[in-house]
Protein backbone atom coordinates (compact mmCIF):
# COMPACT_ATOMS: atom_id res chain seq x y z
CA UNK A 1 0.00 0.00 0.00
CA UNK A 2 2.70 2.03 0.46
CA UNK A 3 3.86 1.83 -3.04
CA UNK A 4 0.36 2.80 -4.54
CA UNK A 5 0.60 5.85 -1.85
CA UNK A 6 3.32 6.96 -3.26
CA UNK A 7 2.42 6.83 -6.50
CA UNK A 8 -1.07 8.44 -5.85
CA UNK A 9 0.96 11.13 -3.93
CA UNK A 10 3.17 11.29 -7.18
CA UNK A 11 -0.30 12.88 -9.59
CA UNK A 12 -1.55 15.43 -6.70
CA UNK A 13 -1.28 18.80 -7.05
CA UNK A 14 0.65 20.97 -4.36
CA UNK A 15 1.69 24.58 -3.51
CA UNK A 16 5.73 25.31 -3.69
CA UNK A 17 5.97 29.33 -2.42
CA UNK A 18 9.44 30.84 -2.76
CA UNK A 19 9.33 34.65 -1.12
CA UNK A 20 5.64 35.25 -1.54
CA UNK A 21 5.21 33.35 -4.94
CA UNK A 22 2.94 30.23 -5.28
CA UNK A 23 3.81 27.48 -7.34
CA UNK A 24 0.92 24.56 -8.49
CA UNK A 25 3.08 21.97 -9.03
CA UNK A 26 2.08 18.40 -10.03
CA UNK A 27 4.91 15.92 -8.14
CA UNK A 28 6.80 13.69 -9.58
CA UNK A 29 9.76 10.83 -8.28
CA UNK A 30 9.64 7.95 -10.03
CA UNK A 31 12.60 7.74 -12.61
CA UNK A 32 10.11 7.39 -15.17
CA UNK A 33 8.46 10.28 -14.36
CA UNK A 34 11.58 11.86 -13.56
CA UNK A 35 12.99 11.12 -17.38
CA UNK A 36 9.38 12.45 -18.71
CA UNK A 37 9.15 15.28 -16.69
CA UNK A 38 7.13 17.55 -19.29
CA UNK A 39 8.36 16.42 -22.45
CA UNK A 40 5.62 16.55 -24.90
CA UNK A 41 3.42 19.12 -23.26
CA UNK A 42 2.26 22.13 -25.67
CA UNK A 43 2.91 24.64 -22.39
CA UNK A 44 2.94 25.45 -19.01
CA UNK A 45 0.43 28.19 -17.23
CA UNK A 46 2.25 31.31 -15.55
CA UNK A 47 2.93 30.23 -11.68
CA UNK A 48 2.93 26.47 -12.38
CA UNK A 49 5.62 23.99 -13.15
CA UNK A 50 6.68 20.37 -11.99
CA UNK A 51 8.38 19.32 -8.76
CA UNK A 52 10.43 16.64 -8.86
CA UNK A 53 11.90 14.85 -5.97
CA UNK A 54 15.51 13.42 -6.51
CA UNK A 55 16.20 10.24 -5.26
CA UNK A 56 20.05 11.07 -6.48
CA UNK A 57 22.21 13.79 -8.23
CA UNK A 58 20.17 13.90 -11.46
CA UNK A 59 20.77 15.61 -15.18
CA UNK A 60 17.93 16.98 -16.78
CA UNK A 61 17.71 17.06 -20.79
CA UNK A 62 15.12 19.02 -22.66
CA UNK A 63 14.14 15.87 -24.75
CA UNK A 64 10.51 15.98 -26.31
CA UNK A 65 9.78 19.72 -24.75
CA UNK A 66 7.98 22.41 -26.92
CA UNK A 67 9.03 25.28 -24.85
CA UNK A 68 11.73 26.66 -22.64
CA UNK A 69 12.20 26.44 -18.95
CA UNK A 70 14.13 27.42 -15.36
CA UNK A 71 15.09 24.80 -13.65
CA UNK A 72 15.16 25.65 -9.44
CA UNK A 73 17.67 23.40 -7.90
CA UNK A 74 16.81 23.39 -4.19
CA UNK A 75 19.05 21.38 -1.80
CA UNK A 76 18.14 19.42 1.36
CA UNK A 77 17.81 22.52 3.70
CA UNK A 78 14.86 23.76 1.61
CA UNK A 79 16.67 26.81 -0.12
CA UNK A 80 17.60 27.30 -3.83
CA UNK A 81 21.11 26.28 -4.27
CA UNK A 82 21.20 27.03 -8.18
CA UNK A 83 18.93 27.95 -10.83
CA UNK A 84 19.27 27.15 -14.65
CA UNK A 85 17.99 30.13 -16.36
CA UNK A 86 16.13 29.76 -19.92
CA UNK A 87 16.59 25.65 -20.52
CA UNK A 88 15.82 25.62 -24.46
CA UNK A 89 14.28 22.74 -26.24
CA UNK A 90 16.41 21.08 -28.72
CA UNK A 91 15.43 20.29 -32.30
CA UNK A 92 13.42 16.97 -32.88
CA UNK A 93 16.06 15.32 -34.47
CA UNK A 94 18.63 15.57 -32.26
CA UNK A 95 20.37 12.31 -31.38
CA UNK A 96 19.83 11.47 -27.54
CA UNK A 97 23.76 11.42 -26.84
CA UNK A 98 24.03 15.19 -28.22
CA UNK A 99 21.51 16.25 -25.97
CA UNK A 100 22.12 19.37 -23.41
CA UNK A 101 22.55 18.26 -19.57
CA UNK A 102 21.59 20.40 -17.30
CA UNK A 103 22.35 19.62 -13.85
CA UNK A 104 22.91 21.83 -10.08
CA UNK A 105 26.50 23.15 -9.37
CA UNK A 106 25.71 22.00 -5.76
CA UNK A 107 23.98 18.89 -4.32
CA UNK A 108 19.88 19.25 -4.75
CA UNK A 109 17.29 17.38 -3.20
CA UNK A 110 14.38 18.58 -5.16
CA UNK A 111 14.23 20.23 -8.43
CA UNK A 112 11.28 22.68 -9.79
CA UNK A 113 10.75 23.10 -13.53
CA UNK A 114 8.92 26.76 -14.08
CA UNK A 115 8.52 28.88 -17.33
CA UNK A 116 11.47 30.42 -18.81
CA UNK A 117 11.35 34.09 -17.53
CA UNK A 118 9.62 33.16 -14.63
CA UNK A 119 13.04 32.86 -12.11
CA UNK A 120 14.06 36.75 -13.11
CA UNK A 121 10.76 38.41 -13.25
CA UNK A 122 10.13 37.37 -10.04
CA UNK A 123 13.53 37.64 -8.60
CA UNK A 124 14.28 34.73 -7.09
CA UNK A 125 18.16 34.07 -6.04
CA UNK A 126 20.20 31.38 -4.75
CA UNK A 127 19.68 30.66 -0.84
CA UNK A 128 15.84 32.16 -1.45
CA UNK A 129 13.73 29.67 0.73
CA UNK A 130 11.47 27.24 -0.72
CA UNK A 131 8.70 25.91 1.06
CA UNK A 132 6.74 22.66 -0.44
CA UNK A 133 3.13 21.84 0.70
Amino acid sequence: WRRSLKLIMAKLERIVKIKDINFVVEVVSTPTDTAKGLSGRAALKPRTGMFFILQSPTQFWMKDMQFSLDIIWIGDTGKIVDITKDAKPSPPETPMWLLPLYSSRLPAKYALEINAGEADSFQLSIGDRVTYY
